[in-house]
């Protein structure tokens, strides 16, 4: 799914916000799972975490919470170094 999924979660929170810690830990949770498997990621424009990245910024921004904003660091490492390896 790769950065699709950033947008699809970008397209929900246009009308509202994360609630709560759990949710926005959440987002990065299906951002992270997103790249796990790099090579299954088909659609080229999905490759490259764009949206991802951004998503995770404003994420960050919005929280004072140290551990989610940690977590949030991690996870956008993580993305920013998933490669999709050509067959």
């Amino acid at each position: 799914m790769g950065d699709g999924a950033a947008a699809v979660i970008a397209s929900i929170l246009k009308t509202r916000a994360p609630r709560n810690a759990a949710e926005q830990h959440r987002v990065g949770q299906v951002i992270h799972k997103s790249f796990e498997f790099p090579e299954t990621i088909t659609q080229p424009g999905n490759q490259t975490p764009t949206a991802s990245l951004a998503l995770l910024e404003r994420i960050a921004a919005s929280t004072t919470d140290f551990g989610l904003r940690l977590r949030i660091g991690h996870t956008k490492e993580f993305v920013r170094d998933a490669k999709v390896t050509p067959k």
